[in-house]
């Protein structure tokens, strides 16, 4: 026991001083760190009871899978301020005295022993059926949505069950009376399942979908996904994305899919109407804060004046007015020109987007550069052949 502490504090404190001196490891450097470290930690503790292992091994979860000393299948990988939490939580839970153990004297067995018997006093059994034995099989992946951050999932379904749940490598047990079990069961088979369980959300759970087509998924989903997380972490509510197929050309699909909302219902019909403004106006206030949208009016055939040869006019507007311009198309929402950005910025872009329409036109109309005396209009940006990539734009309205 001792030995292992001692092995995970000097793990710590190599790990904290490269942080401090601001060495930041390659992802090579650090799984071989983490290779190492597993490895030490299960040859020290080879001979240990069960609970030790445990303490040693759900901490990893899901960043890193303890059993086979490798990564875990999560997209959120390992980095060093996320290993040094975790050996800071491995060194919490060995640290902490064993229940009934030595160490703080008469005045603290005693403030010990006065709350064991005061919270005795105020937890009433709510289950009193016979005591049932359960083994589950599980993924090592999925230990982690099970015990959740510092084991608060796992601590809320033994409380609202009244079950003892013990996770050991591939399987997991739970103790409790028959008419609590399915309460855990239920639980840990929506984690396993879905990623979230309704239990954490009391009695006003609610599920609800909306469909939306996949060509909007990264837009919610934001870089590193910084969108989704927002969404999930503000309003309290799990929101599931359909997966497609790496190298999918979305823009392809024909199908709208199912996105997923789920948590208390105030919060979830929250996340629907923010949602709902990200796939009309490319932005919400709870996601992209300081940032506005200004829609303009435009015909079918003006979109080729904002998209110029090669989207060189598209570009430019951009870059130089530092806004996000979306041209209207059969997918999207909002059937008008969108300009996403600073009030400011917009509005300026947006004056420079209508006197080149204008200017567009009235060439257009006059017979521009190059016109025969007839009059006959030439377009605009001359006569180059219409690029593969525009099509997304040139369409028939209804």
């Amino acid at each position: 026991m001792e030995a292992l502490l001692n092995y995970v504090r000097e793990r710590g404190g190599i790990v904290n001083q490269r942080i401090k001196d601001g060495k930041v490891p390659t992802p090579e450097q650090l799984n071989q760190f983490v290779t190492d470290s597993v490895g030490k930690l299960k040859e020290l503790s080879k001979d240990a009871p069960d609970h030790l292992k445990q303490k040693l091994m759900l901490p990893w979860s899901p960043l890193w899978d303890y059993q086979q000393n490798k990564p875990g299948r999560t997209e959120d990988k390992i980095d060093s301020e996320k290993l040094l939490d975790i050996l800071k939580r491995i060194k919490d839970g060995l640290s902490a005295p064993a229940p009934g153990g030595k160490g703080g004297g008469k005045g603290a067995r005693k403030v010990a022993a006065e709350g064991a018997e005061q919270e005795e006093v105020t937890k009433i059994k709510q289950f009193h059926g016979a005591q049932q034995t359960e083994v589950m099989a599980i993924a090592a992946n999925h230990i982690g949505r099970i015990v959740g951050p510092k084991g608060t999932t796992l601590k809320m379904i033994q409380e609202a069950s009244e079950c003892k749940i013990d996770i050991n490598a591939e399987e997991m047990s739970i103790v409790g009376p028959e008419d609590g079990m399915p309460i855990a069961i239920k639980a840990i088979k929506e984690l396993t399942e879905k990623g979230f369980c309704s239990l954490a959300y009391g009695g006003d759970f609610q599920e609800q979908f909306m469909n939306i087509h996949p060509v909007y998924f990264s837009e919610l989903i934001g870089k590193e996904g910084k969108i989704i997380r927002a969404i999930k972490e503000k309003l309290r509510v799990e929101l599931t994305i359909p997966k497609t197929d790496k190298g999918a050309k979305v823009r392809e699909m024909t199908k709208k899919l199912k996105v997923g909302f789920a948590g208390k219902k105030e919060d979830v019909e929250k996340a629907k109407e923010v949602v709902s403004n990200i796939i009309t106006y490319y932005h919400d206030d709870l996601t992209h804060p300081g940032v506005m949208h200004k829609a303009i009016p435009i015909e079918a055939h003006q979109t080729r004046f904002i998209i110029g040869k090669g989207g060189c006019e598209s570009r430019h507007i951009q870059k130089s007015y530092d806004v996000m311009m979306y041209i209207p198309n059969e997918l999207t929402v909002c059937q008008d020109l969108l300009l996403v950005g600073e009030e400011m910025k917009i509005n300026r872009a947006a004056k420079y987007i209508e006197n080149a329409i204008i200017s567009a036109e009235t060439k257009a109309v006059s017979g521009g550069r190059g016109s025969d005396s007839a009059g006959g209009a030439e377009d605009y940006w001359g006569d180059e052949e219409q690029e593969d990539w525009m099509g997304q734009y040139m369409y028939k309205r209804k």
